[in-house]
């Protein structure tokens, strides 16, 4: 009887702890059940905010040439105005030069 009751109480005890684990395990597997679902959350948000910058991108990169294109012509005109106020300067200058030799 001492054995048996020996034998029943060591189960016992051993079905406690089993019982204890499997309750810990339910519960970091609740735990770990939520951190996926919020990583899942991030991942897709991840993948949208891509999505975006892929769909974004050519139209940044044409406004980037766009800008490039019209600074070079800014640059290109400013270049053409110094031009022609140097040359007015010249023809003012001869101006000048044949009133004075008129008078």
């Amino acid at each position: 009887i001492e054995k048996c009751d020996n034998f029943i109480e060591t189960k016992t005890a051993h079905k406690t702890q089993l019982e204890t684990n499997l309750t810990e395990t339910q519960e970091l597997i609740q735990v770990l059940r939520s951190r996926h679902h919020a990583v899942l959350g991030s991942l897709n948000r991840i993948r949208e905010l891509t999505a975006q910058r892929d769909q974004a991108l050519p139209k940044l990169e044409s406004e980037i040439k766009r800008l490039q294109d019209l600074e070079d012509r800014d640059a290109i005109l400013q270049d053409e105005i110094r031009s022609r106020e140097l040359e007015i300067d010249r023809y003012s200058q001869n101006r000048n030069r044949l009133i004075q030799k008129q008078i």
